[in-house]
């Protein structure tokens, strides 16, 4: 349960980074969506859908389901870690059927 939400505590400071980052946070937001995108381009990936001439292409729908992917191992990864973390400090054990002793 604390790996659930921790993932989900994770995953919705992302989204919302993205949708109402500061100012100053803006380029690192914009980053985490087009970093991503631009190593699965270099693979061969249409990540991204036809943009105007001279502005940024948008991610399209192949893209933002790469987004999402990448972000949720990403975040899977590090939800995971911290609750083992945060298990092993709290001394809580899991058994088979996850009932916490």
């Amino acid at each position: 349960m604390c790996r659930r939400c921790l993932f989900a505590a994770l995953v919705l400071l992302h989204v919302a980074g993205v949708l109402w980052a500061p100012q100053a946070l803006a380029p690192f937001m914009a980053g985490t969506v087009y970093v991503p995108l631009m190593i699965l381009k270099a693979v061969g990936l249409p990540v991204y859908a036809a943009a105007a001439s001279g502005g940024w292409a948008s991610p399209s729908p192949l893209g933002w389901a790469a987004v999402a992917v990448v972000w949720g191992l990403v975040w899977g990864l590090v939800a995971g870690l911290l609750a083992r973390w945060i298990c092993r400090k709290a001394n809580i054990v899991v058994d088979e059927n996850l009932k916490i002793k």
